[in-house]
């Protein structure tokens, strides 16, 4: 092997190296833009409640009621509120009234691990003595 060959050999191997880097580094990007996406675009604790909010619908008791309305998350707790409607939502009608309104509020509740998440109902009814009077 002359000298020319050699270099020409060593150019040959240099490009195929700097090819390779270039191939594995797009692919490397490709792959952290995904796990960006994953991270930034898993489900809401509130798809959760979404699908209760339909399960309930479905529920003999609950035919009267027209609608709902899935409203939330709201303060540190993150608690979010079902509305269940017996008639649609019309100017000047009062659509929170008692026998026109059923509602539910949920927090969420996680597990050992940030997925493992479940949600509690919250019964605002029943004093706990948690927090002081004031």
């Amino acid at each position: 092997m002359d000298l020319k060959e050699i270099i020409e050999q060593h150019q040959k191997e240099t490009k195929y190296y700097r090819d390779e880097i270039t191939c594995t580094e797009l692919e490397v990007k490709s792959l952290q833009d995904e796990l960006e996406t994953l991270r930034t675009s898993r489900p809401s604790w509130i798809t959760l409640i979404k699908a209760i909010a339909e399960e309930i619908r479905q529920d003999p008791q609950m035919s009267e009621f027209t609608e709902h309305e899935v409203l939330g998350p709201f303060g540190l707790g993150a608690m979010v509120s079902i509305h269940f409607f017996k008639t649609p939502n019309v100017e000047g009608l009062k659509p929170l009234r008692d026998d026109n309104c059923k509602s539910i509020t949920f927090t969420p509740k996680y597990g050992q691990q940030p997925w493992d998440l479940t949600a509690m109902i919250v019964n605002s009814a029943v004093d706990t003595g948690r927090y002081k009077q004031g």
